[in-house]
């Protein structure tokens, strides 16, 4: 019954992914029957642009020559529109490399013709773009001002995905800097609009933003909420990549908790999302985390050749991880994974090799203001110089690392990120109380309009009513007035008829009587006839 199920599934996996591609094969036939057979150039560049974007991660040729040719189309027609577009889409493409030179002089580019044409959500957009290169690099205060001027357009705009947004990209730069409060600050704001404008997906990003800086302030229960928060939201949406990253985030909460074997679990599930889903930079992160754990589980360790097979297992995976970092060209990463391979080296008492690695992840670190970094680069080069018996740098190292703990993570920071906290859910209290209220006010006003309009009704029925009677009546009077002048009519001609029979009895009576008189005429005749006949026969006996 299982396989039955597992291969129902599969099947349903396989039609789906079959359509998807055909839906996908389809739209490519369209947009490149436009391309081929189009005669407005303007049309052209449009589908080569979305081409492009279909082409991004399957085919590097044909994306290629879609930009190729869409950038030809867009100078020769003094297309702007589509010039600006296309120079963006070249610096995706240059970023998806780790080719981030090449990314900002696209991204550049294509702000300048932006800006000529006055596109301010094409410039918002791009600001945002250019933002989020410079904080891969490290470069925290160009990430910020890129980001703030994102951020300020969009509010102009009253487009609020897009402040949401850059005010979720700037709590990411501040908690790399180990400014807590801001970051929660932003975070918490970038949430409430997200909340406003029914943004899942925000939301979800919100929530796992959030829990990354309660787990770095060691506040795991509120970490934890925040991530199962999050997860929730993303297994809804299916959404594999942003699933892998939470289930990587809960591993380093149960890695600090010093549950290895839960953190491990948690750290390969999502190692093998990614490597499914080809993610190479997650890939990394999640390298790093194993290494992470097994460099914990060996500092527990009492037997010395079960910890340094540890450490030779974090080693590797820990070069695993730089190996992409630095291809990328992530310096705060790459900082940060310096300092664990120096540490190591420093307890396998390889000293040149470690000191190398610290003094590069600090100077990284320094180059790109990165505080959290810096504080671990100083306490492990405080070990380093302690273990070669270098007293003094070892104390003024020590020194350094709890100037910049105590920075990082002092009680007036908790305060502020617990009035945060509690500002975000008073707002949000507030908020719910007012929609109530509002809610309960719209109902009063509902049932006070259902009153109006059913006495409205009442009324309207009524005038009806008595404008029917009226009419009704109306009826009736002119039905009255009609049958009474027939009635009058009737009455008029009957005496009219009853004149004439008079007069027709009149004639009649004087023609009955003249008919007497005839007929007494004619009698007297007939009697003188009957006389004359009996005289002419005894005239006629008298003469025999």
């Amino acid at each position: 019954m299982r396989i039955i199920v597992l291969n129902i599934i599969l099947l349903f996996i396989v039609i789906s992914t079959l359509h998807c591609y055909a839906q996908n094969l389809h739209l490519v036939d369209s947009l490149e029957k436009i391309v081929n057979s189009s005669k407005v150039d303007t049309l052209k560049v449009n589908a080569l642009n979305q081409l492009f974007l279909l082409y991004e991660f399957e085919d590097d040729i044909k994306a290629k020559k879609c930009l190729s040719e869409a950038m030809e189309l867009s100078k020769k027609n003094n297309y702007k529109k589509g010039l600006a577009t296309t120079y963006m889409q070249m610096g995706f493409f240059a970023e998806d490399k780790c080719n981030y030179t090449e990314a900002l002089k696209n991204y550049n580019a294509s702000l300048k013709v932006r800006k000529a044409s006055k596109d301010f959500i094409g410039i918002a957009e791009t600001f945002c773009c250019i933002g989020i290169v410079f904080d891969i690099q490290g470069d925290y205060s160009e990430a910020l001002k890129n980001y703030n001027n994102s951020k300020k357009i969009y509010e102009v705009l009253g487009a609020k995905h897009g402040v949401a947004s850059n005010c979720n990209n700037i709590g990411i730069v501040f908690t790399s800097q180990g400014n807590y409060p801001q970051a929660l600050i932003n975070h918490f704001n970038a949430l409430k609009i997200r909340e406003e404008i029914g943004d899942i997906e925000g939301v979800s990003s919100s929530y796992c933003c959030i829990g990354n800086v309660y787990r770095r302030q060691n506040n795991y229960i509120e970490a934890m909420k925040n991530y199962n928060a999050s997860l929730k939201i993303e297994k809804k949406l299916n959404n594999k990549p942003k699933i892998a990253t939470i289930y990587n985030n809960i591993g380093l909460i149960y890695k600090d908790q010093a549950n290895f074997k839960k953190a491990l679990s948690n750290f390969i599930y999502s190692q093998d999302i990614k490597e499914k889903l080809g993610d190479k930079n997650g890939l990394a992160s999640s390298y790093y985390n194993i290494g992470a754990v097994y460099y914990d589980q060996a500092v527990e360790m009492k037997n010395n050749s079960n910890k340094y097979s540890l450490l030779d297992l974090a080693l590797d995976k820990y070069f695993a991880a730089l190996k992409i970092k630095e291809e990328i060209g992530d310096k705060a990463h790459v900082a940060n994974i310096l300092n664990s391979i120096g540490n190591i080296l420093t307890i396998k008492k390889r000293y040149t090799e470690a000191k190398l690695y610290l003094l590069r992840a600090k100077n990284i670190s320094e180059e790109i203001g990165h505080q959290e970094y810096l504080r671990n680069s100083y306490v492990n080069l405080s070990n380093y110089y302690y273990s070669i018996g270098n007293f003094k740098d070892a104390y003024n190292h020590h020194k350094l690392y709890i100037l910049y703990r105590d920075s990082i993570d002092n009680q007036e920071s908790r305060k502020k990120t617990v009035q945060t906290q509690m500002t975000y859910e008073f707002e949000k209290k507030e908020a719910v109380a007012k929609a109530e209220h509002k809610k309960e006010l719209e109902n009063q006003d509902a049932i006070a309009n259902e009153k109006s309009r059913k006495q409205r009704i009442i009324i309207m029925f009524v005038v009806i009513g008595l404008l029917l009677v009226v009419i009704f009546a109306g009826f009736i009077y002119r039905s009255l007035r009609i049958t009474r002048k027939q009635k009058k009519t009737i009455e008029l001609q009957k005496q009219e008829v009853d004149e004439k029979n008079l007069q027709l009895n009149q004639q009649n009576e004087e023609i009955r009587t003249q008919r007497d008189e005839i007929e007494a005429q004619r009698d007297e005749i007939e009697a003188q006839r009957d006389l004359v006949t009996e005289q002419k026969v005894h005239i006629e006996e008298i003469h025999k």
